[in-house]
């Protein structure tokens, strides 16, 4: 079984345009043998992005209920009151922090951790997405050990690493055990290797960034890394089946095919 953690369904504002059709998004996943995937609506540094985005794509995969979940984008300047309704909905598979902090909302964001918490959702920060030199989200590299230090009974995924981010995390992702990592990072073949070895395979989480690149990609990677095929395993599916409490074995489908 795969489960691609971090893909995206919805138009970008930046030079890839992105994927806006659930199909053809699957379609795309299913090129690489993905049976189950958390979307997120395109946002961060979009002027204009708003709660209502979420709403919309629940709506949007709604048909789709054992292939398609939500990691909803939240911001500690909306309406705290939606936004906490909304993360008892099933269909929410995590939660997915702006890349800016602001410091006048630290309770509101103290209440939409803690609640994502106790209802096992993980939170994603956000550390780059980008397409070519087309940068749609950035978060510094400091920003996270404040964030994960503070919320130590939350789980955190470091989704979508940029590719000069890595040292700097190296001792923070090290010193904190409520920090996992995707692997949609978008260079090197051995990455996964490296995760592995130094932060443990119970630490990495397979992610593709499909909608953006081709999640074939992060598959190679992750086939042509010299791990043991139970490391493989849990990289692909089972530590996401341990760590987003709304993806139950139940919705799992037959397992992908040998690459």
């Amino acid at each position: 079984m795969r489960i691609d953690i971090n893909a995206y369904l919805g138009l970008w504002d930046f030079r890839n345009p992105g994927i806006d059709d659930p199909e053809l998004l699957l379609a795309k996943e299913e090129e690489a043998g993905v049976d189950v995937a958390v979307v997120s609506a395109p946002g961060g540094l979009v002027p204009d992005a708003t709660f209502e985005s979420n709403e919309e794509l629940l709506a949007r995969i709604e048909p789709y209920d054992d292939r398609l979940f939500l990691a909803a984008r939240v911001d500690p300047a909306w309406d705290m009151a939606k936004q906490l309704e909304f993360l008892s909905r099933p269909r929410v598979a995590a939660i997915r922090l702006p890349a800016q902090r602001k410091d006048d909302h630290r309770q509101q964001e103290a209440e939409l951790i803690g609640a994502a918490s106790a209802a096992g959702l993980p939170v994603y920060l956000t550390l780059e997405v980008a397409h070519l030199w087309s940068v749609a989200e950035h978060m510094e590299a400091e920003d996270v050990e404040p964030i994960v230090s503070s919320y130590p009974d939350a789980a955190f995924v470091l989704a979508g690493e940029g590719q000069f981010q890595y040292p700097c995390l190296r001792d923070v992702i090290l010193s904190f055990n409520n920090v996992c990592l995707d692997t949609s990072r978008n260079c090197g073949l051995r990455v996964i290797e490296k995760y592995v070895g130094e932060f443990g395979a119970e630490r990495v989480l397979f992610g593709t960034a499909a909608g953006i690149l081709h999640p074939c990609v992060t598959r190679d990677r992750v086939e042509k890394a010299r791990i043991e095929p139970d490391v493989r395993e849990m990289v692909y599916s089972g530590n996401a089946l341990r760590l987003f409490k709304r993806l139950p074995p139940s919705s799992a489908r037959a397992p992908s095919a040998t690459v």
